[in-house]
């Protein structure tokens, strides 16, 4: 191996080491979260939440405390492989003193969450570890095969090629799934029942520049709206996260815009699922922007996932014809 290759199977190799150690961390907080499912609820009351407006974005967080194993023990931990804007609905308009439920894992009573089970982006980013850590590793074996060349080294680089082809067909093809979900509430939206509600939160990554820019959306926080409200179905108290369902371009003059019609503690209408009432949205229907979002990534989507069946299929077929060589030469 001469010098230029083994710095490329030094640089593969730790970046694979790298990836491999995030997938693991990633699969941990995914297995917690999985096993969180079946841990025992208990009464836990919040001593320090912490949802307040400052350095140009919202925070939340919280400290809380339960009896386990006849000793009170506090956590800060509120989901495992959580999704944020679930960690903002359980969180937004709560204060120190208020009651909630936590889900203790009976044979570690140390060990507690607010919200069991995991979300499909805590999923997504595991599996997306583990695919960056399968590319480089790919091809770092490829270039050791290199060495003595034959069937390994094609083999490898056959493997590199068709994981990276599978990884940008994830991508897309999940970003698809996640807009047509949206686009599907958007619809189903305009039929839901309303209630009243109050915003509790609304702030921007991004206020000040907002209203006086003149650009899209290109970086995250120019679109990134920090919004919560809260309104009540019968008895049940719910606070809600959702602007829209992708109906309008995420622009900084749409984000002052809202910013300026829902200050906070100004009512709201809230539309929200007959059979989930915590489910809700403040604008029903789709845009244009939803729309085009669906084609782009589904676009991206047979870019790469054309090739990458076209490559499965011509290594099924290579790997077949020594088996059928080998059953000839015994026949």
């Amino acid at each position: 191996m001469d010098k230029l290759s083994a710095g490329l199977f030094a640089v593969f190799a730790l970046f694979a080491v790298f990836a491999g150690w995030l997938f693991a961390v990633l699969a941990g907080e995914v297995y917690w979260g999985l096993a969180s499912l079946a841990w025992t609820p208990v009464p836990a009351r919040v001593l320090r939440v912490e949802t307040g407006e400052g350095e140009g974005r919202a925070r939340y967080a919280v400290t809380y405390e339960y009896q386990a194993g006849g000793v009170t023990r506090r956590s800060d931990i509120t989901s495992h492989a959580g999704d944020a804007d679930d960690v903002k609905q359980l969180l937004a308009g709560l204060a120190p003193g208020a009651a909630l439920t936590a889900y203790v894992d009976a044979a570690e009573p140390a060990r507690a969450v607010l919200q069991p089970g995991v979300s499909f982006a805590g999923l997504f980013f595991a599996v997306f570890a583990l695919f960056m850590a399968l590319i480089p590793a790919s091809f770092a074996a490829g270039l050791w095969f290199a060495r003595k060349g034959g069937a390994r080294f094609e083999r490898a680089v056959d493997a590199f090629v068709l994981l990276f082809l599978l990884l940008f067909t994830l991508l897309p093809a999940t970003a698809a799934a996640l807009v047509a979900q949206q686009l599907y509430l958007g619809v189903a939206s305009a039929a839901w029942p309303q209630a009243q509600g109050t915003v509790l939160v609304s702030n921007s990554r991004a206020a000040a520049q907002a209203d006086g820019a003149r650009r899209w959306a290109v970086l995250p926080e120019y679109g990134k709206l920090e919004l919560a409200y809260e309104y009540t179905v019968g008895a049940q108290r719910c606070v809600g996260s959702r602007y829209d369902a992708l109906a309008e371009f995420p622009t900084a003059q749409r984000t002052a815009a809202i910013l300026r019609a829902l200050p906070k503690g100004a009512a709201v209408a809230v539309r929200y699922t007959p059979d989930a009432p915590c489910r809700a949205l403040l604008v029903p229907g789709v845009g244009v922007y939803g729309t085009l979002m669906l084609a782009m990534t589904l676009g991206f989507t047979l870019l790469f996932g054309v090739p990458a069946l076209r490559k499965l299929r011509r290594l099924r077929t290579a790997s077949a014809k020594p088996r059928r060589t080998r059953k000839a030469g015994r026949a």
